[in-house]
């Protein structure tokens, strides 16, 4: 990875460099074409190469100007026959100047670039919550407009109908927690000539297990046991929770598993 951005920036670098070489060169031709005595216009009433070096520093940073002042004055040097010693240095002035303001501008645009992705994923963020929670208003809203009949009543229902009919009142039971909480297996186990016999169930099939562990600590202690215990010897375990039905004789009659 570090030798892939390496490459990358040595080539980022490698085509700034050119771009500059051609703006020069078209620079010194037009001058070489307008005055072979003063082929980069030193001499004229407007500094045209100062335009060319601030530009150019002002869009590429302080390096590449620096590089263009170097052959600037690499080629000043040999082609005329005076140096010219006070547009060199004014041009260095400008460039350092011009290279202070592209470090500023450039800090300036990366900050509000970070602010400005900061604010993106936040809007992100906010919108996919907001997102969630009109999803969980329209269930509530569904819930109450097709389920007008409150819990306690139908709960109510079903432990009339259990005088009558057990199994019709198991299985309105077992539907009612299957469509209420998302439970997709599951089964009632009722306790029949001291042996547990199911009576109905929803999803895969399954036989109890006498010795599983939630089984056992449900039937010694008579109350519910859930794997959101977080007890170390339910982790992992085939049941999700197993729920005792007791009589009012403190007798285990059947279990919800």
């Amino acid at each position: 990875m570090e030798l892939y951005k390496k490459s990358n920036i040595d080539i980022a670098t490698l085509s700034v460099l050119i771009e500059v070489i051609i703006f020069s060169g078209i620079y010194f031709a037009v001058g070489f074409l307008y005055n072979k005595q003063d082929p980069l216009l030193l001499s004229s009433e407007v500094n045209f190469f100062l335009l060319l070096l601030s530009t150019i520093t002002l869009y590429y940073g302080l390096n590449i100007g620096l590089f263009l002042i170097m052959v600037f004055g690499i080629f000043s040097y040999f082609y005329y026959n005076l140096f010219p010693m006070d547009v060199f240095l004014q041009n260095l002035i400008f460039v350092l100047i011009c290279g202070e303001f592209h470090f500023f501008y450039r800090r300036t645009i990366r900050k509000l670039r970070e602010e400005n992705y900061y604010f993106v994923s936040k809007f992100e963020q906010l919108r996919n919550s907001f997102y969630l929670l009109k999803l969980s208003h329209d269930q509530l809203e569904k819930s109450f407009i097709l389920k007008p009949v409150s819990l306690r009543s139908i709960m109510h229902e079903i432990k009339n109908m259990y005088i009558w009919d057990e199994d019709e009142a198991s299985i309105k039971l077992i539907n009612l927690i299957s469509k209420n909480y998302g439970i997709t297996t599951g089964a009632i186990f009722v306790d029949k000539s001291k042996s547990f016999v199911k009576v109905v169930q929803i999803g895969e099939p399954f036989e109890l297990n006498r010795f599983n562990v939630m089984f056992n600590k449900a039937m010694e202690e008579k109350r519910a046991t859930y794997v959101s215990e977080e007890l170390d010897e339910l982790r992992n375990h085939e049941y999700i929770a197993v729920i005792p039905a007791i009589n009012c004789e403190d007798r285990i009659v059947g279990y919800l598993i």
